[in-house]
Formats: C-alpha cells, sequence, structure tokens
C-alpha cells in the first residue's frame, strides 16, 4: 500500500464500505467475478495485483472451513465468501477454451484465457460497476490495522512489515479521531444564547422599540 504525503486519504465511510461488501455478497445482478474481487477488497483489503494472480488450486477446504491463500498463508473465508468462490470456480472450470491440461486456471483470467488479467482492467470493471478499489481498499486496511498486531497483517495481506506498521500507527490515530468526530455529531447542537437585555446596549435596545415599536433587526430570539 502506497502512502501519499506520508498518509492515505481517500476512505469510504463505515456505513458505506459495508453496503457495498453486502452488495457484493448479496447481489445477483453482478458479474460473479465482479462480486469476488469486491468483497476481498473490502474484507482483506487485497491489491488488485494478487488478486490477478489468484488460481483455483488456491482455494481449499478442511472438515469445517474454507480458505483462500491470497500470498502464502491461508486465509480463512466466512460462509458465504466460500460460496462465492466455489460459483466462479465452477464457472471457470467448465468455461470452454480456458486451459489446457497442466495449466493454471484463473480466478480472473484475461485474454487469453491461460493469462492472468490485468490490474487496470479489473479496476476499470469494478468501477464501472459502482465499486471503487482505492477508498474501499483503505478502509479496510485501516479497519484491519486497528484489530490486528502489525507483523499478522503484513503476513496476512502479502505487505511489507514497515508499511503495516505505518498503518497501524495511522488506525489508531485516525479510528479515535473518527469516533470521536461520530460521538459529536450525535451530540444535540446546544440552544443559541439568548440576548442579554440587562446592559446598557440592551435597554438603549428596549427604549427604541417602545418609541418605534420592534424592528427585525433589534428583535430578540
Amino acid at each position: 500500500m502506497a502512502f501519499r504525503s506520508g498518509r492515505a486519504n481517500t476512505f469510504l465511510e463505515l456505513e458505506e464500505h459495508q453496503r457495498q461488501l453486502r452488495r457484493c455478497l448479496t447481489d445477483d445482478s453482478l458479474a460473479m467475478e465482479v462480486r469476488l474481487a469486491g468483497a476481498l477488497i473490502r474484507l482483506y483489503a487485497t491489491a488488485l495485483n494478487h488478486l490477478v494472480e489468484l488460481t483455483v488450486d488456491r482455494f481449499h477446504r478442511d472438515n469445517h472451513h474454507a480458505y483462500l491463500t491470497i500470498d502464502k498463508h491461508p486465509v480463512l473465508l466466512p460462509p458465504s465468501l466460500a460460496r462465492l468462490v466455489e460459483q466462479l470456480i465452477e464457472q471457470r472450470v467448465h468455461k470452454p477454451l480456458i486451459p489446457v491440461a497442466g495449466e493454471s486456471i484463473y480466478l480472473f483470467p484475461g485474454r487469453p484465457a491461460n493469462r492472468q488479467r490485468q490490474p487496470h482492467s479489473l479496476r476499470q470493471l469494478l468501477t464501472a460497476n459502482g465499486l471503487p478499489n482505492l477508498s474501499a481498499r483503505n478502509t479496510a486496511m485501516i479497519t484491519i490495522g486497528a484489530d490486528l498486531p502489525p507483523t499478522v497483517v503484513a503476513d496476512l495481506l502479502a505487505i511489507h512489515p514497515a508499511t503495516a506498521e505505518r498503518w497501524a500507527k495511522f488506525a489508531q490515530s485516525s479510528w479515535s479521531d473518527y469516533l470521536a468526530a461520530r460521538a459529536a455529531l450525535a451530540e444535540p447542537a446546544p440552544p443559541e444564547p439568548r440576548a442579554d437585555l440587562s446592559g446598557p446596549l440592551s435597554a438603549a435596545i428596549r427604549k427604541k422599540r417602545t418609541v418605534d415599536g420592534p424592528t427585525s433587526e433589534c428583535q430578540a430570539p
């Protein structure tokens, strides 16, 4: 993950991030590859260059859980995401003209299908379907960085340990700022102060009202 001016500065509101994730997991009107790529970015902050490298043999199940090896380490998948991977694999395996025996089957194939897709092509596809990449990945990164130690984040997301450390520090400060801002928005606004009619200037205003009648400029709230 690259930082601009020392920090990432493009994020989604958490509610919007969650709404997009739900859309990826449940919206059957989206193409399967769009749903899976969008969900992996929003759940695991997966970089596009890692997404396009994924092959069907990176997915496996044991007796209880499903896993996807994004870089070196298997990542535990929630059931809804595991089903999405399995559905996409079924499409890829049975799709005609996809690789001959012994070749890798890409989850996000390019053209021809035995070559991986270009990251910019996948980004354009996601954007065209209302699923931005950078802001969603940054939001996922800051969420993960707030929950997990940097060493775990580095291994899990296949990023440099120094990058994970910077994200952890960024998440700590930014998460606190975010919660404070949300709390401030939730508090009712203090009542506007009423005019003090006890001082000399207010006495003059009262006298003027008595002579001329109230005016909009001098009328107390």
